[in-house]
């Protein structure tokens, strides 16, 4: 089978997912479906109403908990509570503080939904964004982006499995992948040559890797000329932040090459570890608690090519090509 290069993409090795319906097996259903927004920013921000009031909000796959800035809080006079977790940034900012407000997606409504605010300091510098939809929302229902044509979906889970893609494409790659209880998505990758556990995230930028997978596992010696230092994640020592420029990162057959990948200190670790012992008196952890091996968050740098399906009760990720931009309004077309 040829390969199809889109970029320094190639989609080698790839299957074709489209069949015959089955008997007894219900086709996809739409639960609601809107325009990613025109920003500057290459993030998906998705359109949403809250509290009767027009915003924008950030999916963000690789979120934990669906939360509200200080200032959307405050903007739209909600009362925070005390929340019964406490949530901790990859900076170690945290945040308790929970909030209640009407939310509208699409055609997807909830009369109470809850949301964490976010630490004073921490901003989301698109203009009008008030929040993060993260996994706990999201992972409730097969989550469909396609960053060439600018549409995010959510679609029912109650359907034929493995008959997700429904739209025109030549190849498709399927991923699978272990369901975390936080909602994030755990996979094996192959970083020039080398088995990384990644998942998606959408609320990121860039690519990241773990200082210690970098230099542990991959032999890379951070600070030298070709893993130069960028910056940092906080005013400590040890949060320097490095960049490399990876030869390879075969994702389940979509071949990236020449990769630039920014490697960050681990600073959760430990506490993800702690979070996935087992209870006294047992002695079998949770592997889906479990995510301390998770190195790699692959960022809008790779994902803004594709088009993703994330089928969360299949534990399957479909990824084809991005779609066609969609097309600009006629200079002559009338409002």
């Amino acid at each position: 089978m040829s390969s199809k290069l889109l970029g320094v993409f190639a989609f080698a090795a790839l299957w074709l997912a489209a069949g015959p319906a089955v008997a007894d097996c219900k086709p996809l259903s739409l639960v609601a479906s809107v325009d990613l927004a025109p920003t500057d920013d290459l993030r998906p921000f998705v359109p949403v109403t809250l509290s009767g009031r027009p915003k924008l909000m950030l999916i963000d796959t690789g979120g934990v908990a669906t939360v509200l800035t200080q200032q959307a809080a405050d903007e739209l006079g909600l009362k925070p509570t005390q929340g019964m977790l406490e949530l901790s940034d990859i900076a170690g900012r945290k945040t308790s503080k929970l909030v209640h407000s009407p939310l509208t997606l699409g055609r997807l409504s909830a009369q109470n939904m809850s949301f964490y605010v976010l630490p004073d300091d921490h901003a989301i510098d698109e203009p009008n964004t008030a929040g993060i939809i993260a996994p706990d929302v999201l992972s409730n229902y097969d989550v469909e982006i396609d960053f060439g044509s600018r549409k995010f979906n959510l679609l029912s889970q109650d359907h034929c499995e493995g008959k997700v893609v429904y739209w025109p494409t030549e190849f498709v790659a399927i991923i699978p992948f272990l369901k975390m209880n936080s909602g994030h998505i755990q996979f094996k990758v192959m970083l020039d040559g080398k088995d990384v556990v990644a998942d998606f995230d959408t609320g990121a930028y860039v690519t990241t890797l773990t200082r210690s997978v970098a230099v542990d596992d991959l032999g890379i010696t951070v600070g030298g000329a070709d893993t130069p230092r960028v910056g940092s994640l906080t005013d400590s020592a040890d949060a320097a932040v490095y960049t490399h420029v990876f030869k390879s990162l075969d994702l389940g057959g979509v071949a990236v090459s020449n990769l630039n990948v920014v490697i960050i200190p681990d600073m959760t670790r430990t506490v993800r570890r702690r979070a996935a012992a087992p209870p006294v008196g047992y002695r079998l952890s949770d592997k889906r608690g479990d995510e301390a091996d998770q190195a790699m968050l692959l960022g809008m740098n790779i994902l803004r090519h594709l088009h993703i399906y994330i089928a969360y009760n299949e534990q399957k990720i479909y990824i084809t090509a991005a779609g066609p931009p969609p097309a600009a309004p006629s200079p002559h077309a009338t409002p």
